[in-house]
Parts: C-alpha cells; structure tokens; sequence
C-alpha cells in the first residue's frame, strides 16, 4: 500500500468510527468523507473502467464512503433559527443522491453477487422505483433481513478473529477493518461472498470481509433509500391549512344564568307563547338538595334540638 493510500484509508477509518458513536457531529464526519472521497479521485484509486478483480483490497473501502454519506447525512443537524421543512427537505434530496451514487458505483464495478444484484433490482436500477405487490414486498423484507442478520454474522466473526479478540456492542456496519501496522494487501482470488442461493459462506480473508461488508451496506442503504422516497414524497406534498384561530370569547359556549338581567323578562307573553329558553325544574327543591353536597359535612342536630339542649343546660 503506497503512503497515499494508507493516510486516505486511515482518514476513512476515523470517519466510520465518528460516525458509528451517533453522537459526533455530522458536518465533521461529512467533511471528512468529502475528503477523502476528492483525494480518491484525484488519486484514481478506483478508475471508472477498472474491473473489480484489478481494484486492490485497501481500495475496496472507498465504495464505503457514498453509503456513509447517505447514512449520516439523514442525522445533520437542524438550524432551529431557519425552516425545519426546507433544511430537512435539503438533509433527504442529499442522502437520496449518496444512495443512488454507492449504487451505481458498485453496479459500475459489479461490487456485489449476482444474487445480491437480483435481490436488489428495484434500487439498482437508474429508473424511478416500481411499487411492489404488498405479498412481494413481505417476501422481499424477509429476504432482505435474513441476509442481513447472515451477513452481519459472519463478519463479526471474522473481525474478531482477525483482531484476536471480541469487540463488543460494535456495528460492524461502520467498521473497515483498518488495524495499525497490519498488511491488507491481501487480493487473494475471490469466490462470491453470497450463494445463488443467498447463503453467506464463512469469511476467509480481508477481502472477502470487505466484499462482504459492501454487501451489508448494500442492503441498509436499499432500506434507508425506500423510507427516503417516501419521506420526500410527504415533504414535497403541500402543507395542511393553518386552522383559524379559536375565538377569544366563550362565553357563547355557556347558558345565561338564571340570575342573569335577562331572567326579569317574562317567560311567556299573553298568549302563552314562550319568549326565551327556559328549562322546568323544581327550583325550590333543587336550591335545597344543592345547600350540602356530597363532601360538605352535615349537621348532627336540627336547630329546634339545638335550642332544646341549650335549655337543658
């Protein structure tokens, strides 16, 4: 590995571990993708017409870096002091062109297996994604998430025996394997790291680690780039009317008061027709019952005992 590459991909490890802490800031590790993502370039560590049995291991991780952008683009932080909608709107459109440019780029250089490209199809493709039938959709889910769960296995497996030791709690989604001093040029011959059969045969080497792991990315990124389309489309949709706003006075909500000024007005004119709402009720009786309600305490003697014990006294 020339000097070049080894500071571009160390730069690049330090990204995938800022970004797997979630707490980092976002600008920071975007910058740092950028990076390395122009140095690449202007290196041509990967040439467009390169195959993918002429790309040396190292160079392997530089697919990594659009699915990272599209990762942590989505979590950027927001200005409160400018439109939530807008900047949010800019965060999707941005994280949609990552997913779409690590697709091409592995399409481009046939990065993933035959299955995995089969599997894939509706994001692999440049044309708008076609809505699935809600039976094929589940089986899809399905497919995707038992390869994932396979895969992801089988990485983590081969990480820790690579580094001679477990590394706990540790998404190996944001793990390259960059380990210091340790010799990666290993471009051994590849067999596929996914069966026809979507079946995840132990990892042997670095370069199927790697290889592998841009399969994971592979199937994150499809999931993210659906819920994606589908934020956008919300986003895009014209917003909702501002409700009016609720009337200041109530007071309309309430029936006037028996003791309001209206109530001196008569009930019926002369002829016996009502002239304002009233309701029949036992005033008399009801006044009374409502004297002691339920929490009040009652007296324990009428006032005629009261006077009468007085007198015994």
């Amino acid at each position: 590995m020339s000097q070049d590459d080894a500071s571009l991909t160390a730069t690049l490890s330090a990204a995938f571990e800022l970004a797997s802490s979630h707490n980092a800031a976002s600008e920071k590790v975007l910058q740092m993708l950028s990076d390395v993502a122009r140095a690449a370039d202007a290196l041509s560590v990967i040439s467009p017409n390169d195959r993918l049995d002429e790309i040396s291991t190292p160079a392997l991780r530089m697919f990594l870096i659009p699915s990272l952008q599209a990762d942590v683009q989505t979590r950027a932080r927001i200005d409160p002091a400018e439109d939530r909608v807008t900047q949010r709107r800019k965060q999707v459109d941005a994280s949609i062109g990552a997913a779409r440019t690590f697709f091409a780029m592995v399409r481009r250089h046939s990065a993933l297996p035959d299955s995995v490209v089969t599997l894939l199809r509706p994001y692999m493709t440049k044309d708008a994604q076609q809505p699935m039938a809600p039976a094929d959709k589940r089986m899809f889910k399905i497919q995707v998430l038992k390869l994932e769960k396979a895969a992801q296995a089988r990485l983590v497996a081969f990480r820790d025996a690579y580094r001679h030791r477990p590394t706990p709690r540790a998404d190996v989604f944001y793990d390259p394997l960059v380990e210091s001093g340790a010799d990666d040029d290993d471009d051994t011959e590849m067999v596929p790291v996914v069966s026809a059969t979507l079946e995840v045969p132990p990892v042997a080497h670095l370069r199927s680690y790697l290889m592998l792991l841009i399969v994971l990315h592979a199937l994150r990124t499809a999931n993210a780039l659906e819920s994606l389309l589908q934020e956008k489309e919300l986003l895009q949709a014209p917003p909702m009317p501002e409700a009016p706003d609720a009337p200041t006075d109530t007071t309309w909500r309430l029936d006037p008061s028996w003791t309001s000024p209206a109530s001196d007005a008569p009930l019926l004119s002369e002829s016996g027709r009502p002239l304002r709402p009233f309701t029949i009720i036992p005033k008399r009786e009801q006044l009374k019952s409502e004297v002691f309600r339920p929490s009040h305490r009652l007296p324990t003697m009428s006032i005629d005992e009261r006077d009468a014990h007085r007198r015994r006294s």
